[in-house]
């Protein structure tokens, strides 16, 4: 192992936050256990043993149940990105703020449940996220 000197730079890694308007997927699923409440703070985490969605991201609530899944986008993407996101770094958040009741909107994709989705991260994984996941929302 190298030794470190006073000398020695110290790479600083900048971690930035970002939030963007989204849905919590699958609410007529998990409704049994979960009401959701306005201001509630879930955390997501990927979910690669999803049978139906090897990149699906799961929202977990109390005691760490999956209460719903972001949603795949217009393209199918959406959740992949944030997935990859998440597995691109151990430190990178994914952190879901509830901002309403339930609705559904009529689009078949059941009732889903309005949120703030806010991620924090190493910069440039972030500016990435930002910019791919205007595409895919």
């Amino acid at each position: 192992m190298e030794d470190l000197s006073y000398d020695t730079p110290i790479p600083i890694i900048c971690e930035v936050e970002m939030e963007m308007k989204s849905f919590v997927m699958g609410f007529h699923e998990y409704r049994v256990i979960w009401t959701p409440k306005e201001n509630d703070v879930l955390h997501a985490h990927m979910e690669p043993g999803n049978k139906k969605d090897s990149y699906a991201v799961a929202v977990h609530g109390e005691k760490n149940a999956i209460v719903g899944h972001l949603m795949k986008g217009k393209s199918g993407r959406f959740a992949k990105t944030i997935f990859y996101f998440l597995q691109a770094n151990e430190h990178h958040e994914c952190t879901v703020r509830v901002t309403g009741k339930a609705v559904n909107q009529g689009d078949t994709k059941g009732m889903k449940v309005p949120c703030i989705l806010m991620f924090k991260g190493q910069r440039e994984y972030v500016d990435v996220l930002n910019k791919e996941l205007k595409k895919y929302s």
